[in-house]
């Protein structure tokens, strides 16, 4: 099951019908609707999927990699996303791509935002590192 999972994010291309976006402001309003649906769907299995496979910290790395190049790219701008490969990436051990998603979430945060992580993202990755 775990493996059909996997295989289900990984077919994750991009967005939603993302090369079409014509057809007046109903057709417009119901894509915009659909795609977040879609992101919010693929951001839940993609989340679990990851919490999944690295329960027992022996994931293979490339699959972590795959995957969290495929949420944020749907949505490069949500910490969560983030914060979700940071605890997969520390249960699996590897606390260098911990320390690399945490600086590119705080660089994505300050250029956007003008703001740091929130407090549940520190503690999160202070209660990695701590474990480290």
């Amino acid at each position: 099951m775990l493996a059909e999972k996997i295989q289900a994010v990984l077919l994750v291309k991009g967005d939603f019908l993302d090369s079409i976006d014509y057809g007046g402001a109903e057709l417009s309003q119901w894509f915009r609707s659909e795609r977040e649906r879609f992101r919010r769907i693929v951001m839940v299995l993609a989340s679990e999927v990851l919490a999944e496979m690295t329960r027992y910290g022996r994931a293979p790395e490339r699959e972590i990699d795959l995957i969290g190049e495929i949420i944020l790219g749907l949505e490069p701008e949500r910490e969560e996303s983030y914060r979700v490969l940071i605890e997969a990436y520390g249960r699996n051990g590897n606390f260098q791509a911990v320390s690399r998603v945490h600086v590119a979430l705080t660089e994505m945060l300050q250029r956007e935002f003008g703001t740091e992580p929130r407090p549940q993202t520190v503690a999160t990755l202070r209660r990695i590192l701590a474990s480290a």
